[in-house]
């Protein structure tokens, strides 16, 4: 799983306290809660929830002010990217690629970090990362995943530009010819 139907802003939220969690579970009382198929696939929602330029989420679930985010104002576009860089908590994956000795979360993780992503927690990319864990380029990265929980495909191309279409309830977005979008 680890598909948040609520939207990718919970994830933003409730993804590193799940994380900090398991870790002091770990260390206080030694059980391992880590093995669960969501962590293990978590980094493939960030990835598939993520506009093709991966600065902005797809409208799905509550995800700020929609329109008003995209367009760069409002105060949930402060608080989603604070600086004008997207606070995704990236780094909480370099935990998880650690720990299953992954190069796709790795590979993912690198790639957010290499479009200016930011965490709110950055030191725990200095603990995190593994610098030995050869990270998987993001073009090698299945560009679709089938969420089973909740029935849910999510496609992505980094190539194309997406519209999001919230007010239909008919899917997540709706591909763009270069002519309908101005920068």
């Amino acid at each position: 799983m680890v598909y948040y139907y609520e939207g990718f802003k919970y994830w933003i939220f409730s993804t590193p306290w799940i994380i900090h969690y398991l870790d002091a579970q770990k260390h206080a009382t030694g059980e391992d809660l880590f093995n669960q198929p969501g962590l293990w696939k978590t980094h493939l929602y960030a990835v598939h929830s993520l506009t093709p330029d991966a600065q902005m989420m797809l409208d799905f679930g509550d995800v700020f002010a929609r329109p008003v985010t995209r367009a760069k104002i409002g105060d949930d576009y402060e608080r989603s990217h604070p600086g004008g860089h997207f606070e995704s908590n990236y780094n909480l994956l370099y935990d998880l690629a650690t720990r299953y000795n992954d190069s796709e979360i790795q590979g993912v993780a690198d790639w957010m970090k290499s479009l200016g992503h930011t965490g709110q927690e950055e030191w725990w990319t200095l603990a995190w990362r593994n610098s030995k864990l050869k990270a998987m380029p993001i073009e090698k990265v299945e560009s679709w995943h089938h969420f089973l929980n909740h029935d849910v495909v999510f496609w992505r191309s980094l190539g194309m530009r997406v519209i999001p279409d919230s007010c239909s309830g008919r899917g997540i977005g709706r591909v763009a010819s270069t002519g309908e979008l101005k920068d």
